[in-house]
């Protein structure tokens, strides 16, 4: 009896990962554009310092590089962890707010280098590569925006397959000691 126990905590013990559930979308891309989305606005905040220090317009520029980093840092940890419906409507949101902010900026950059904005100032060197550096931003955030609702329409109105969702929910593959320990239970239960 005490040989059963032992081998029944040790099951226990080895499989307690077995069960657990991982959310899983087709959103590997989505994922990966939002990595995309986190370089590109690391990268304008830094050609917001180099190229506008000295320019009327920086610490409101600033300012708002600072705030899409922040944004597409949130989106990118809210790319990894949908699990449902409101999840993926909270995505949405966001890169909605995010696109608004990109094409703020968008707009101050070229008034600000093509020597349209207000006050004194000037910036330093060639900036047409932060104009395209934030139309790739842009890009990349309308292509998840397109991800995103195609997966809240497959959601929604099922996959055509059949499963009723895009999302699927499935169990983790069970490790080398998840797989022995239930072959033991398998062999021990057969047994009584």
């Amino acid at each position: 009896m005490k040989t059963l126990i032992r081998i029944v905590t040790a099951a226990i013990a080895l499989g307690a990962g077995a069960g657990t559930l991982q959310a899983r979308y087709s959103g590997s891309s989505l994922s990966r554009e939002a990595h995309r989305v986190v370089d590109d606005a690391n990268q304008l905040t830094r050609e917001v310092n180099l190229h506008f220090r000295h320019s009327s317009g920086y610490r409101h520029l600033l300012r708002d590089a600072a705030e899409i980093r922040g944004k597409a840092e949130h989106i990118d940890e809210l790319s990894h962890h949908l699990h449902g419906i409101d999840d993926l409507r909270h995505l949405q949101d966001d890169l909605e707010d995010l696109d608004e902010l990109v094409h703020h900026v968008a707009e101050l950059v070229e008034d600000i280098s093509h020597g349209r904005g207000h006050g004194h100032g000037h910036t330093h060197g060639d900036t047409h590569h932060v104009e395209r550096l934030i139309a790739s931003l842009n890009r990349s955030l309308h292509s998840m925006e397109r991800m995103a609702s195609e997966m809240g329409r497959r959601c929604r109105h099922g996959s055509g397959r059949g499963h009723g969702s895009r999302y699927e929910v499935r169990v983790a593959a069970p490790s080398l000691g998840e797989h022995i320990a239930g072959r033991v239970l398998q062999r021990v239960f057969r047994r009584r």
